[in-house]
């Protein structure tokens, strides 16, 4: 019969074995116990459990408890009725739930605590896991082919991810997060790796991952616990920028590795040469650009970045609150809208038949959306190209295109509406996109080579909804400039 001193002495065996503690004597007597009687082993179980449940989520621990059947935990053992095991929740590989469940199938196997606890200082040191990374959140993904499952949710063995646009969360099993932007073309190699052929990823490294590489056609890139963005051309030139922490740099036909400190950026353009850079406003660049990326035989994408592109917005009144990152769009108290501009040398000469405009949306930090409906937003192009040679250093309220200066509007004579896209109520980031044959005629009729677009916010601010929207411009640091992707007419 299981006694009060003999469940005290194994819990407090138990928190020694938890601490990493458990010396060799306290292991043959905490086996000793666990194997003298059933109550005792379901005890140390649900110990077990509910140790695993407060390591993934120290505010939430299940209060299930386990039957006098422990099979059911390892094999198709039937669990006593009253007693139900908790599914493992999605965080499948957490390092609680995962021990907790080694726990109960080596106890129910046989193998004895002893065979545990002689690991208990490597308790991931488990051969051939197979799960690499959860998809953990995506926001608006449109994936291209690649060799793994996209549902959000879905844990991901490793392979291959190509997303064409859009947000898509990685949370890898060693803690490492990484979220791709679209176009992005990341392989999954292991919790600790992966590689990025293009596109643009953002990595967050907490301690436990210190190491965590991301490879890429030139270079290799080990986070030592930091924040940082990545970014790789169709060449394969490869910039680094760091927002916090450390990272180290190697390109692949050097035996150096290179530190890069926060607020630092680094360029690795062939596989032997390393050059640093630092920005005084610690921005990336982008000056590794994918220009004019062809993304199919008759496709070409096209940013603000690109040639004599150019981005900003204009404010009705002056006022405190201003980025050179992000292109700021507000109906209300101070109005505010977005101008674009693109160059479109590359497609003389030859038709647009289908485009779409891309615009990812980020969070301003300004105002409040809680009032706020979903908003409307308009996207107008301007028509007399005699307004066309804006900068975005010089416009102003004051001489901006078509603006119409004691309105949220534009002068109908040199303007044209190409159409509107709405942003839901609640969301502040993610891909918006417009397309149509009215956007399609107005870049056909260009003659000057570069167009200006203009975005309005057709929904009005209101007192408990005074947010101000906020698309990523051309200088903004992680996510992708404003592009038109186009699909031209096939040469006969």
């Amino acid at each position: 019969m299981t006694t009060k001193q003999q469940m005290d002495e194994l819990l407090m065996l138990w928190e020694k074995y938890a601490e990493g503690k458990l010396g060799e004597d306290d292991a043959l007597r905490l086996e000793e116990l666990v194997k003298s009687d059933p109550e005792l082993m379901r005890l140390f179980v649900n110990t077990s459990h509910q140790h695993a449940c407060l390591a993934i989520n120290p505010e939430v621990a299940s209060p299930c408890t386990f039957g006098h059947d422990l099979s059911a935990l390892v094999g198709d053992g039937a669990v006593e009725p009253g007693s139900r095991p908790v599914a493992p929740p999605k965080s499948v590989f957490g390092s609680g739930y995962g021990l907790f469940l080694r726990i109960a199938a080596l106890l129910v196997a046989g193998f004895g605590v002893g065979y545990l606890l002689s690991r208990q200082q490597a308790p991931e040191a488990v051969p051939d896991v197979n799960p690499v990374a959860v998809m953990s959140e995506t926001v608006h993904c449109q994936w291209a082919g690649g060799s793994l499952p996209t549902d959000q949710g879905t844990v991901l063995s490793p392979g291959r991810l190509r997303l064409s646009s859009g947000l898509a969360t990685l949370i890898f099993k060693s803690g490492a997060k990484v979220v791709m932007e679209g176009p992005a073309d990341l392989e999954l190699v292991s919790p600790m790796k992966c590689k990025l052929h293009s596109g643009l990823v953002v990595a967050e490294v907490p301690k436990l991952a210190i190491n965590f590489e991301i490879e890429t056609p030139k270079a290799r890139v080990f986070d030592l616990g930091t924040e940082f963005v990545l970014a790789v051309n169709p060449k394969g030139d490869t910039q680094v920028r760091v927002i916090k922490g450390l990272v180290e740099a190697q390109p692949n036909q050097s035996p150096q590795r290179h530190p890069v400190k926060g607020g630092q950026s680094a360029i690795i353009e062939n596989e032997r040469d390393f050059r640093l850079e630092s920005s005084a406003d610690g921005e990336m660049r982008r000056t590794v650009k994918s220009g004019v990326e062809p993304v199919a035989d008759n496709s070409l994408r096209i940013s603000t970045a690109d040639g004599t592109g150019d981005d900003a917005y204009v404010a009705q009144t002056e006022n405190p609150y201003k980025s050179d990152t992000l292109l700021l769009v507000k109906h209300g108290g101070y109005f505010r809208k977005a101008y674009l501009a693109f160059d479109l040398a590359k497609t003389a000469h030859t038709r647009i038949e289908n485009a779409v405009l891309q615009l990812m949306l980020e969070p301003s930090g300004i105002g409040t959306g809680a009032g706020l409906p979903d908003c409307v937003f308009k996207v107008y192009g301007v028509t007399d190209e005699k307004l066309d040679s804006w900068t975005g250093t010089t416009i102003t309220w004051a001489n901006a295109p078509a603006n119409a200066l004691k309105s949220n509007s534009l002068y109908p004579s040199s303007s044209v509406l190409l159409g509107s896209f709405t942003v839901p109520k609640g969301i502040q980031q993610g891909l918006m996109e417009l397309n149509g044959e009215k956007l399609v005629n107005f870049l056909n009729s260009d003659t000057n080579g570069r167009v200006s677009l203009v975005i309005i916010r057709e929904t009005a601010a209101k007192p408990a909804g005074d947010l101000v929207h906020a698309f990523a411009g051309r200088r903004h640091s992680g996510a992708q400039p404003p592009t038109l992707r186009l699909w031209l007419a096939k040469a006969p």
